[in-house]
């Protein structure tokens, strides 16, 4: 289990990201204004894939992204958090960055000796 502080509001409440790689995702709808909760929980994923969420791609506002690890390879999926949806994106990429319309991302590869 792992607990990776993600934001800290003026008042001191602090966001975690609380998981396991081997546990599916969940949703609390919060309030913008007061961060309390604003609706019931949903679980949006329900496999045993391993998997964890990508906080810092970027990409649709409306999705969340997330890789899916089958030994030593991945894959990149985004998950609609009104639908549920989970789309493929890509497969093998070590993606730094994903545009805001989810249609285009950045990666890196080996050069030489970097």
């Amino acid at each position: 289990m792992t607990e990776v502080p993600r934001s800290v509001s003026d008042t001191g409440t602090v966001a975690l990201s609380v998981g396991s790689y081997l546990h599916d995702f969940y949703l609390i709808p919060l309030s913008t204004v007061t961060g309390q909760p604003t609706g019931v929980t949903r679980r949006l994923t329900q496999d045993g894939r391993t998997k964890s969420l990508w906080w810092y791609v970027g990409g649709d506002p409306g999705s969340a992204y997330f890789r899916v690890f089958a030994g030593t390879a991945q894959s990149v999926y985004a998950l609609d958090l009104a639908t549920w949806k989970q789309t493929f994106v890509a497969e093998g990429l070590h993606l730094s960055a994903i545009s805001p319309d989810g249609r285009q991302g950045a990666y890196s590869v080996p050069d030489g000796d970097s």
